[in-house]
Formats: C-alpha cells, structure tokens, sequence
C-alpha cells in the first residue's frame, strides 16, 4: 500500500506515471486487459479491478494464475512453455538454477534469451545478462531464508545450460500446460 501511495505522489507531482507499484495482482489484471498506456484513469481502474479479484481470488490462486499466463515466446505462455522451451524439461524437474532463471526471466523472457538474438555479441550480452538475472534471483532467495549462504554462492557460480527445444502442441493439448502451485 506504501508502495503504491509513494508512486501515486510522485506521479501526481510530475504529472505523468513514470513510477510503478503494482501489486502481483495488478500484475494479474493488466496482463487480462493488455494495458499499454501509463495514464492515471486505467492505472486506477487497474487497482480496483485487482481488489475485486483479491476478494475473489487467494494470493496462491493470483500467482498461480500469473505463473501460467506469462510470455515465454511464439509457442506461447506460462511455466510449462518456459521449462519445456529453455531446458527441454517438465517444471518438477528444473534445478534450482533453471527455476531462478525462470523466475527472473518473467520480467521479459527475450532480455535474457541467447537463442532469440542471432548475431554472436547478442546472444553473449543476453547469456550475461541471464546469468546476472539469475545471480540477483539467487541473492533474494538468500536474503529471504530459502537458501543458506553455502546454497547461493554455489547457485550463483554454476553457469545456465539451455537445451532449447522448438515443440508444438496438437490439437489434443495436454491439460498439464498449466502448472499448479502449492
């Protein structure tokens, strides 16, 4: 809530939305409606269609559905198309890197995709700029008690190994494509 008065202020101040606080559940909601302008009028609309989806929805049930909806590229969105595309992998065997990989790769999947880039200095600066990604997913888990000290340093020193796969679905799609979270 803090968040979201200090960038409403700030926005007002400047007379334009430069600032962001959006909750997982604006997340949600901006990601159904595919807002693209930075106005106050659907910013606002934003947040209270979040609320009504907060009375709707458990935080388990909005995150579940955010996992599930992300852009991962051309064959399409979520967790399953992530693990499937990167490491040619069902999600419950990703290691912890691949999974921090993927969690950080949720702020825009192509930054960090060697494979989408076709010139040699490209795919380098996003193999860096996956590991660094990587790095900084590792360090909040640490820094939140999900992993010991010992943990992360090893996880932020291990490189990301992609096993890129180019895969469709046919018209029988498993129901598997989306992924539950406990």
């Amino acid at each position: 809530f803090l968040g979201i008065v200090r960038a409403t202020l700030v926005n007002l101040w400047h007379g334009k939305v430069g600032q962001g606080a959006s909750t997982l559940t604006q997340l949600a909601i901006r990601n159904i409606t595919y807002r693209q302008m930075r106005t106050f009028i659907p910013k606002i609309t934003e947040m209270i269609n979040a609320l009504r989806m907060e009375r709707k929805y458990s935080k388990n049930d909005i995150l579940e559905f955010i996992a599930n909806q992300f852009y991962v590229n051309a064959n399409g969105r979520g967790l399953y198309i992530a693990a499937k595309y990167f490491f040619s992998k069902e999600v419950a065997d990703l290691s912890l890197i691949e999974n921090a990989f993927i969690a950080g790769a949720f702020k825009g999947p192509n930054l960090y995709n060697s494979n989408f880039y076709k010139v040699e200095d490209k795919k380098k600066q996003a193999y860096e700029r996956a590991m660094a990604r990587k790095g900084y997913v590792i360090t909040n888990m640490e820094k939140n008690g999900y992993l010991s000290e010992a943990e992360a340093a090893a996880a932020i020193g291990e490189p990301l190994v992609f096993r890129f796969s180019e895969f469709t679905f046919d018209a029988k799609a498993p129901e598997k494509t989306k992924v539950k979270i406990e």
